[in-house]
């Protein structure tokens, strides 16, 4: 399914990349950033980016995947990215084992095993506990969350949206060619879905436009 996302995007002539990264059993949580990101920094080699040689660089993760990359970012590990979309994703994974235990699925969901069955780790990984600060390569960030998800709630994103609006924002730095001024928007959308966001985002609809109005109004292309 995430293949079809890449068709928007190569009709607006983007350099397009499906990443991929290893799941539980597989990896941890920690093992999941990692191969974020080296992916990342593969891409950046390859082909260039934030120093404007190859053009802005553009994340976006959906479910677990905005988990991850917003991890990955809040630890500021992706220093090369310009911005990141994050759909549907879940920052407190301490509060949603808690949902997933009153839905009857922690036992079958690999998220507590991936963080090692602790309180500790779910803690540790969660990006909401990391939001004290922002690094100073943290990107323009928009989040992106169907209403009707209950899957993973758009409280979610409504709470970590404003962790990140009242987090100390890093002191004025220069910003690499094409990055504009850094922000984080929030966008919940009425009669949407958990994956009824990700079809949108590839067939068309008001998330595919939501996502491409933010990244022309974010990035100088």
């Amino acid at each position: 399914m995430y293949r079809l996302l890449s068709l928007p995007f190569l009709d607006r002539n983007f350099r397009t990349i499906i990443l991929g990264y290893r799941t539980f059993p597989d990896a941890t949580t920690e093992g999941q950033v990692d191969d974020l990101v080296l992916a990342v920094h593969y891409f950046i080699n390859k082909y260039g980016g934030a120093d404007g040689s190859g053009g802005p660089v553009v994340l976006m993760g959906h479910s677990s995947g905005a988990h991850i990359s917003m991890l990955a970012a809040m630890q500021g590990r992706l220093p090369t990215v310009d911005a990141l979309i994050a759909a549907s994703g879940v920052y407190d994974i301490e509060r949603h084992y808690k949902l997933e235990e009153k839905m009857g699925v922690s036992e079958i969901s690999p998220m507590a095993a991936a963080n090692g069955f602790t309180v500790e780790n779910l803690r540790k990984n969660s990006p909401s506990r990391l939001g004290t600060s922002l690094p100073l390569t943290f990107p323009s960030v928009l989040l992106i969350h169907g209403g009707l998800d209950v899957l993973a709630p758009p409280q979610n994103s409504k709470d970590f949206h404003k962790i990140l609006c009242e987090a100390p924002k890093p002191r004025e730095v220069t910003m690499p060619v094409g990055k504009l001024t850094k922000s984080c928007r929030l966008d919940i959308l009425d009669e949407v879905g958990h994956n009824d966001l990700v079809l949108e985002a590839c067939l068309g609809g008001k998330t595919q436009t939501n996502i491409c109005d933010w990244i022309d109004s974010t990035i100088e292309l």
